[in-house]
């Protein structure tokens, strides 16, 4: 038997094939050929890709969502909390929210360290943002960098 093909449009938030942006998606289409789910890629200029993504006018969409602080405050409330603006998949977990209370608040680092774990494991299992991968930069001189996930954005 032959596994059924889907065909789907990958939409890529990106200026000009821009490969931080590009990289990501092209190795997700390649990955997705495993499980017979055929992609296309198509890149979107920056200006138009945010409309296009509060419209949810996408099937699988990739976002690069840059942080300038490396802590998981920053992506949790950002991406993940109720109401945020940048929260483009309306995620909604109350319950999970006070446990990104929990962890910002706790000052013991191992602890915090399995709170996030936690965090993050639920926000798999519920397919919130599913992280692709994760990139650093480095900006201008600075040798200071932080880590930059790209999401998953699927309607």
């Amino acid at each position: 038997m032959i596994p059924a093909q889907i065909p789907f449009n990958m939409t890529s938030c990106q200026k000009r094939g821009f490969p931080p942006f590009r990289d990501p998606a092209v190795i997700l289409i390649d990955q997705l050929k495993d499980v017979f789910i055929e992609g296309e890629l198509e890149i979107v200029e920056t200006a138009l890709w945010y409309p296009k993504m509060y419209r949810k006018d996408y099937k699988i969409g990739l976002n690069l969502t840059g942080g300038g602080v490396d802590d998981p405050d920053q992506q949790f409330y950002e991406n993940y909390a109720c109401g945020s603006p940048r929260n483009y998949t309306d995620y909604c977990n109350p319950e999970l929210e006070k446990l990104f209370d929990r962890q910002s608040a706790q000052s013991d680092e191992d602890k915090r360290k399995r709170l996030v774990w936690e965090i993050e494991r639920k926000l798999a299992e519920d397919g919130a943002r599913p992280i692709l991968a994760f990139g650093s930069t480095v900006l201008g001189q600075n040798i200071n960098s932080h880590y930059e996930p790209f999401a998953v954005l699927i309607d």
